[in-house]
């Protein structure tokens, strides 16, 4: 059962004399499953929506015969795009779509027959993010459909209704998981925008950042988000980095060696993102070192963390920031004033585990109450039919305590009553609890991300554990096409039309440019971006856009990196390694990166929405897709201060105890080059990583007293990449990195 318990032990770090203690989480979520993380591999970062049951079937193949099962990659895992855009009309239940022509669980059943474990997808909302069907008021129907099919994995995202509080509707399926009696592992992707609390309670794993591209710019970024969730992760509770790109194009060896070395430290789950049965031998062999995955898999299940960073030579950062390791502290909590609602109005902060009595609620005869001994206290509408308080429970079933909740308990729900002789849903705005109108959700929510949901006030959900959670959010997320992107003049892929002077562009090919016809600026890469600038004639300006059939979009300097559509819809644009042409492997799985210019209309147009196929030997209509100029003018308002997206519980008293935020990790600069990680092992050994993102090679210095060793301790040195014992050390650990790559060691105590 995926309890909400949440234990601290104490765990003894010896070397020689010297004892260190520091806490460990242990069963943050105790339903058995992910106890180390979860290994495998999953169809998003290579196939996107070209998943079938053939790519399904034939990774399950290539684990077997290439031994990676036998090294824990045992999850075969498809992404979005398995189910049909509509759930079946008669049972409400997801359809597989057409690429899985046998269904779900004859894929599973293959999949379990090689000895592995099959891995699905969903999202909290009304739809996935590729539009297919959601899981939000269907959470119950659809874990039971995942156990019928054996399902050993789910993957929870949130698209759809994305400004529904996250505890609230990821706390619904884990329930509707655990009602099934199959042990899941829960993946899920609340899009927090700074660390909290209460994920561990909810899943075994939650995404801490964006989504990765095959850049080296991205894993720079996910690595340092993830490394702020240093305080929040355990055993069983994993900070989830997001899958690797190992093996994928647009990253060099060095920097997919580097990937992968820092996903394995910090004990981010390792599924693999690339196509395996094409995989070059050096990418194979970096996901098969059996040293790094045996730090990844360690027990202890502690995260190493950014201990020490140097500027490099040209470094814009140009002081050291650095300080000690402190095992002792490492995973406590910190007591920081915090946040509190502004008043108490029966709506509280939600506590995560062990609460109180006062966030305790029964559905019984149609009213919300709390029981001491023959003492209940029910949800009541007050005699002006706007305000809810508590109130003694009374005997009559109908009135002003008798609430309408279906399916209370198994999903996320509006409760209504009738008041004024009409129906009208409970409803909180961050201030007062009352009543009002039930709203009804926008259609383009039903079909499409929607950032704006109207029902934000007016949807609760009562856990197993008796927590009635309002899904009100003080932190609304953007839709992700435009997040990280709000302060650039940037491209994104829309509908085409004629009249935009913003889908016109000036593509001289002999030159490389892409000049806009609004004011002649070029189309120029801001690393993983894009903006527009002056012609200078950099290198960041010069273009290609391949002639059919293959009609690649991508800088003439990074030949191996693609503009994609993301997503397959957009409207977001983003840069990733470039895909097999779609005619080389008989499926359009590359077509979100395939565009044609169009010299008499000046558009850029893509091929995947627009009506052509086959060998693509014939120009592109203008139908579908056409790059956009779009000109964002200011940035999104700061985030609030404090402790944010805090979950809110309808309760007899105040929250006595609020939430804290978690313990940070040490106040590192994560923007220096040259940069020290480090973590304790069991059996007393320490793990170390010199990671090196500058543009040259450099001498990275692990100093003792940043990882936390007394001066003079001797340590036996084991480099993990090269499988190479360094004897003995005391002191310091130094090493030249080279450009983008990693130095892992091992230290023990000599």
């Amino acid at each position: 059962k995926m309890a909400a318990h949440h234990f601290i032990s104490a765990v003894t770090f010896t070397v020689f004399a010297v004892s260190v203690q520091f806490a460990i989480k242990t069963n943050a979520l105790d339903n058995g499953v992910a106890r180390t993380p979860p290994m495998g591999f999953n169809s998003w970062n290579h196939f996107h929506c070209g998943v079938s049951a053939d790519v399904l079937t034939s990774v399950a193949d290539v684990l077997v015969a290439k031994g990676l099962d036998k090294l824990g990659y045992v999850f075969v895992n498809t992404d979005d795009c398995w189910s049909e855009l509509e759930r079946d009309g008669l049972t409400g239940k997801i359809v597989p779509a057409k690429n899985f022509p046998n269904g779900m669980e004859a894929v599973s059943k293959y999949i379990h027959s090689k000895g592995l474990k099959f891995g699905i997808y969903g999202a909290a909302g009304m739809t996935t993010c590729a539009s297919r069907a959601g899981g939000l008021y269907h959470e119950d129907l659809d874990a039971k459909t995942y156990a019928e099919w054996e399902v050993d994995y789910l993957k929870y995202d949130d698209c759809g209704e994305v400004n529904i509080q996250s505890y609230a509707k990821f706390m619904a399926m884990r329930d509707a998981l655990n009602r099934t009696g199959r042990p899941i592992v829960y993946s899920y992707e609340p899009h927090l925008t700074v660390p909290i609390e209460w994920p561990p309670y909810v899943g075994n794993l939650w995404r801490t950042g964006g989504d990765i591209g095959a850049h080296f710019s991205s894993v720079t970024k996910e690595i340092a988000v993830v490394n702020s969730w240093a305080g929040v992760t355990g055993v069983g509770s994993w900070g989830d980095a997001d899958m690797l790109e190992v093996g994928n194009l647009g990253l060099t060896i060095p920097e997919q060696r580097a990937h992968f070395a820092l996903w394995c430290i910090v004990k981010s789950p390792l599924l693999i993102g690339a196509d395996l049965t094409s995989i070059a031998p050096e990418s194979l062999d970096i996901l098969m070192n059996s040293e790094l995955i045996a730090v990844n898999q360690d027990p202890l299940g502690a995260q190493a963390v950014l201990v020490a960073s140097y500027p490099s030579p040209t470094s814009k950062h140009p002081t050291k920031v650095s300080r000690k390791f402190d095992h002792q502290n490492a995973n406590e909590k910190v007591n920081v004033n915090v946040k509190s609602s502004s008043s108490f109005s029966f709506v509280t902060d939600c506590e995560y585990h062990d609460f109180s009595d006062a966030q305790k609620w029964s559905f019984v005869d149609n009213q919300f109450k709390q029981c001491q001994g023959s003492s209940c206290m029910c949800l009541t509408l007050e005699n002006n039919n706007v305000n809810v308080t508590v109130q003694p429970c009374s005997t009559s079933n109908q009135g002003p305590q008798t609430w309408n909740a279906p399916k209370v308990n198994l999903t996320v729900v509006q409760i209504s009553i009738m008041a004024d002789s009409q129906k009208k849903c409970l409803n909180f705005d961050g201030v007062s609890l009352t009543v009002a109108t039930c709203q009804v959700e926008p259609d383009v929510c039903n079909h499409t991300r929607c950032a704006n949901s109207v029902l934000v006030q007016q949807l609760y959900y009562l856990s197993v554990d008796g927590q009635l959670i309002s899904s009100f959010t003080d932190t609304p997320i953007p839709p992700i096409d435009i997040q990280d992107r709000s302060m650039m003049d940037t491209i994104n892929a829309l509908p085409c039309n004629s009249s935009d002077p913003m889908q016109q562009f000036f593509y001289n090919e002999q030159a490389g440019s892409i000049l806009s016809s609004v004011d002649n600026t070029s189309l120029t890469s801001t690393g993983d971006g894009f903006a527009f600038a002056a012609w200078t004639q950099s290198a960041t300006q010069k273009w290609d856009i391949g002639p059919a059939p293959d009609m690649r979009f991508k800088l003439q300097s990074t030949p191996n990196k693609c503009i994609s559509i993301y997503n397959f819809s957009g409207p977001g644009m983003e840069f990733e390694g470039c895909k097999p042409s779609s005619h080389d492997k008989g499926h359009r799985e590359a077509e979100n990166q395939e565009f044609m210019y169009n010299s008499e209309s000046k558009r850029i147009v893509s091929a995947s929405t627009s009506e052509c196929c086959g060998t693509k030997t014939r120009p592109i209509p203008e139908v579908g897709l056409c790059v956009t100029r779009v000109v964002v003018p200011s940035p999104p308002p700061p985030p609030p201060q404090g402790l944010i997206n805090v979950p809110k519980c309808i309760a007899t008293a105040a929250n006595i105890n609020p939430p804290q935020p978690p313990k940070p990790p040490p106040a590192v600069n994560s923007q220096n080059e040259l940069q020290v990680w480090a973590g304790p092992l069991t059996n007393n050994s320490i793990v170390v990583a010199l990671f090196n993102a500058y543009s040259a090679a450099s001498t990275i210095t692990a100093y003792w007293s940043d990882i936390g060793l007394p001066n003079g301790t001797s340590m036996h040195v084991r480099e993990l990449v090269n499988h190479t014992d360094m004897g003995t050390m005391s002191g310091k650990l130094q090493s030249t990195v080279n450009s983008h790559d990693v130095a892992v060691f091992k230290l023990t105590p000599a």
